[in-house]
């Protein structure tokens, strides 16, 4: 089974999109992706990724990570 896309919270929760959801034939996809690979198969789910990652990366960012409080620059 192929994991396109996978996380863990600082409490130990996982979440990732796997072939449960892009060979997915229930109802409802609940994984990482919000159903952006929902069956389409793995070579398309493939090409979802990486068009995600690669719009993600090109976002701007703040300096900010939640949870961490910046060092003052000196």
């Amino acid at each position: 089974m192929t994991t396109l896309i996978s996380s863990e919270s600082s409490s130990g929760q996982r979440r990732r999109c796997d072939a449960k959801c892009y060979n997915a034939k229930h109802d409802k996809c609940t994984c990482i992706c919000g159903g952006v690979n929902y069956g389409v198969g793995l070579q398309k789910a493939v090409e979802n990724t990486r068009q995600m990652v690669k719009e993600f990366l090109q976002r701007p960012r703040s300096g900010h990570k939640r949870g961490i409080k910046n060092e003052p620059r000196r």
